[in-house]
């Protein structure tokens, strides 16, 4: 097994990194904590009910928190903002038992990073309206940046 942190030895910084690896997110973040301590990369990682072993999703959450990454924002199929949240048992209530069916997106970026300036200037809940989200290529979709609201 290769870890990220190797194979990213000597390469530009980071700027975000998807995790989509059906279970094993957190062994795959494990593996590129220098990475994620040096470059601070904005982050999705992919959870369904049920994706993790027993304790490993609170777990991987509160590993994510220690090295920096405090608040999560969950993100239904379609892009929306379901929930934002510093509570790492808030987000793995609601991962694993959220109402928007098969899988969520967890998006998070390291505190006082460029990448958290950046979502904190984009994302705008209002009352009773999701953000939605906007992939590069104008699609809505769970990657990319919230769109500006209002």
């Amino acid at each position: 097994m290769v870890r990220l942190d190797d194979i990213l030895v000597g390469r530009p910084p980071l700027n975000f990194l998807k995790v989509e690896t059906d279970g094993f997110d957190f062994e795959v973040l494990h593996g590129a904590e220098q990475t994620l301590r040096r470059d601070r990369p904005a982050m999705t990682i992919e959870s369904m009910p049920g994706f993790h072993g027993e304790g490993e999703a609170i777990n991987g959450l509160r590993y994510l928190q220690s090295i920096g990454y405090g608040r999560f924002h969950l993100l239904d199929p379609a892009g929306h903002c379901f929930l934002s949240t510093d509570d790492a048992n808030e987000a793995h209530a609601n991962f694993d038992q959220h109402v928007y069916g098969t899988y969520c997106d967890i998006l998070t970026c390291a505190a006082g990073s460029p990448a958290e300036k950046r979502l904190g200037t984009h994302l705008v809940l209002r009352k009773g309206e999701l953000p939605a989200v906007a992939t590069s290529g104008g699609r809505r979709g769970p990657l990319g940046w919230f769109r500006r609201r209002g």
